[in-house]
């Protein structure tokens, strides 16, 4: 087993890639001097540093059992410029990149008595080694998989044979029903969703009367920055600046020409973690446990705003 330091980064090299369809593209990296890469757990993703400024996080596909190499799989959106059509044109075979260790806040519960896994798309990449270690450990799941013309259905592998995943393919028809499967779910079942962001809301209304703590989920996007203006003072420089509706801290203050170490913009990596010295932060990320948010030492700025008029931070 290989320890894993949140900070380091890793130098790998992509030694296959397959096209699933014209748009889903299939990668696997291993370390560019063949070490071992480090352990992890089902829901783990890493972050991509495509160019220097351009950091993505992709879920990781449970390749084998000796981790030797990671397996990637992202949909290819024909946007110019776009973050996955660079990544199309630049992971090729042989071509090396740099990826930080496995991070993971999208884990199973060991505890849960079943398993419902809920997935539209591309969000089935955290899923298959989700399923492959409820099957190891026999214990009850289920996976219902929504998907448009069922290209992401390859990723299954030895999976796809399994009598506890459903299929939903919308270009047949089907439609995933999330708030039956919801209602259906036996309360002490623990119930996990990744995919599109319509799915989502759609997905957390179905689920807002079970117990939170059997309701897990991963974005595929940041969610949109809402909520009053306030302001932030920087306790090192002496500046201040003000963080309207549909800004984040983290932008403001990118904008304004500071440096701020970041990369998932979604509240799950941690990178952006800032002492909080005075006001009173409104928590909206994922990582930081219910003591740590209750402390008020430190928020995250890529997503969490502010319930006082002011916040000052040690910047």
């Amino acid at each position: 087993m290989v320890a894993i330091d949140q900070h380091d980064t890793y130098s790998v090299r992509v030694i296959s890639r397959s096209h699933l369809s014209k748009d889903i593209v299939q990668v696997e990296l291993e370390e560019s001097s063949q070490r071992p890469l480090p352990d992890y757990e089902p829901g783990s993703h890493v972050d991509i540093y495509v160019q220097d400024d351009l950091v993505r996080q992709y879920s990781l596909v449970k390749a084998s059992d000796a981790q030797a190499s990671y397996q990637i799989a992202f949909k290819v959106k024909r946007d110019q410029g776009s973050a996955t059509e660079l990544m199309c044109e630049l992971l090729r075979v042989g071509a090396t990149t740099r990826i930080s260790a496995p991070r993971n806040a999208f884990a199973l519960d060991p505890q849960a008595r079943e398993t419902v896994l809920i997935c539209g798309g591309i969000g089935i990449t955290p899923m298959v080694h989700m399923a492959m270690t409820l099957v190891k450990a026999k214990r009850p799941w289920s996976m219902h998989i929504a998907s448009r013309d069922g290209d992401e259905l390859d990723l299954l592998g030895p999976l796809g044979s399994c009598s506890e995943i459903s299929r939903y393919i919308s270009s047949q028809g089907d439609r995933l029903p999330i708030r039956d499967l919801a209602e259906r779910a036996p309360a002490n079942a623990h119930l996990y969703f990744c995919g599109p962001e319509g799915m989502l809301q759609e997905f957390l209304a179905a689920t807002q009367h079970r117990d939170p703590a059997t309701v897990h989920y991963e974005q595929f996007q940041a969610a949109p920055s809402t909520g009053n203006e306030f302001t932030v003072n920087l306790a090192r420089s002496g500046a201040q600046y003000v963080v309207r509706e549909g800004e984040t801290i983290l932008d403001v203050l990118r904008n304004a020409g500071h440096h701020v170490t970041s990369s998932c913009r979604q509240g799950i990596c941690g990178m952006c973690e800032t002492t909080l010295i005075s006001g009173v932060p409104d928590h909206r990320d994922r990582l930081l446990t219910d003591s740590e948010k209750a402390s008020g030492r430190t928020m995250l700025i890529c997503c969490s705003r502010a319930l006082s008029p002011e916040l000052t931070l040690d910047l």
